[in-house]
């Protein structure tokens, strides 16, 4: 038996129930799994194929809440709505969590789960599932956010080419056309049998933004009236060059 000196003295309190158990890493597993399920990422400020994953099946496939899935996604930076930067910003202002309940309306459970996991790291890079296309996700939106900053200015078609460049392989859609994608050669796209060089597509950019700009919006693809228009047309609303509604 040991003596009132010894250093192998028993630990106090009361023994873990699951001393296996390492939340950190069960969030990680978990983070990684949602990740996974949910697939392509999504921003309410972009455009996301409607077949696309749900949140509901997420929650469903992995047996868990949806507020839950909601927080893992939010924490991989693969989920963004209107509500979750709200309270984001709320929150780094420093509200408390029943401040942003009484502001949004929402209730504690569920403004907890529009913000993301603090403990531990839960980084994109470090995801070893969809890393590359989350990544790719941000390229796009910080391309097309660039863009938008710098519509008509001089420095516009540098900007354009961009965002052009993001979103090779992007799966766009038109009236008749479910899918429709287009890879990079030099300085020219190409749809299959269609290609369009540079000076084609600054010329109907600079048509669709003098058509913007006069009355708003672009209704239809006619408008452009130039090689290639509704393909252009699909780059040009996806990318913010223009918008089919005042």
């Amino acid at each position: 038996m040991n003596g009132p000196g010894s250093s192998q003295r028993a630990k106090r309190g009361r023994p873990r129930k699951k001393p296996e158990y390492d939340r950190e890493q069960n969030i990680q597993d978990l983070l990684n799994r949602a990740v996974e399920l949910f697939g392509i990422p999504f921003d309410d400020r972009d455009e996301r194929p409607p077949d696309a994953p749900s949140i509901s099946y997420v929650a469903d496939e992995l047996k868990t809440s949806r507020m839950r899935v909601r927080k893992l996604l939010i924490t991989a930076e693969v989920f963004s709505s209107a509500m979750s930067r709200k309270i984001q910003e709320l929150h780094k202002e420093g509200l408390s969590i029943q401040e942003i309940s009484n502001i949004t309306g929402l209730g504690r459970a569920a403004v907890h789960s529009y913000l993301p996991y603090e403990k531990g790291i839960y980084k994109m890079d470090e995801l070893s599932v969809n890393a590359e296309q989350c990544r790719q996700f941000q390229q796009r939106r910080r391309a097309c956010e660039q863009l938008k900053e710098h519509l008509d200015e001089e420095c516009c078609y540098r900007y354009l080419w961009e965002a052009i460049r993001a979103f090779e392989d992007y799966p766009f859609r038109t009236g008749d056309v479910c899918k429709l994608r287009y890879s990079i050669d030099c300085e020219r796209i190409c749809f299959g049998n269609l290609t369009l060089c540079r000076d084609e597509i600054e010329k109907a950019y600079k048509k669709v933004r003098q058509i913007q700009n006069a009355s708003g919006c672009v209704c239809d693809a006619a408008r452009l009236s130039c090689k290639g228009a509704k393909e252009l047309y699909a780059i040009f609303l996806r990318i913010g060059a223009c918008c089919k509604s005042v």
